[in-house]
């Protein structure tokens, strides 16, 4: 399959949305799409299920045009890393790479962030919690939307956030 991408039936880009939802994409290149944490499956999740079928297709999916502009302009694209590092062209669906962002508190104010990276800038820039709602970042409970993911696969991590650990 020409348009072959690992990811698509083995990864997840997860970004937090305020308590109840997330963002979710087969990696952190692709377009994503906000849906629910509750009752979230890797398998079945419309979204990627969606581009599962185009990619069974033989389509190249909009939402992954970044992969192909870099490909058409002769640079390596996240899905070529991806197929010479999970070594397999399997189009088995399961959690092989986990790419998430973690959180966004952060003690520090970097020029090239914003409040959507930085509790430090909204803080600093006095953005209220309607505000915060609107961006995805008014958190008030733990987020355990891990705990509901089989990791017993994965073999790729990308733990991100200002200060998650």
């Amino acid at each position: 399959m020409s348009n072959y991408c690992p990811e698509i039936y083995k990864g997840l880009f997860v970004d937090r949305w305020n308590d109840d939802h997330i963002k979710i994409a087969p990696c952190c290149q692709s377009v994503n799409a906000k849906t629910p944490t509750v009752d979230f499956n890797f398998k079945t999740n419309k979204h990627l299920q969606n581009l599962r079928k185009q990619f069974n297709q033989g389509k190249k999916p909009k939402e992954c045009n970044r992969c192909w502009k870099d490909e058409d302009l002769g640079r390596i694209s996240r899905r070529q890393r991806m197929i010479e590092f999970f070594d397999t062209d399997d189009t088995a669906i399961e959690l092989g790479s986990l790419d998430h962002n973690a959180t966004w508190a952060c003690n520090s104010a970097c020029i090239m962030c914003n409040p959507i990276d930085s509790s430090l800038w909204a803080v600093e820039l006095k953005i209220k919690k309607e505000q915060l709602a609107s961006i995805g970042r008014y958190h008030r409970a733990d987020n355990t939307f891990l705990d509901k993911l089989d990791l017993s696969k994965l073999q790729k991590l990308h733990f991100k956030g200002c200060e998650p650990l």
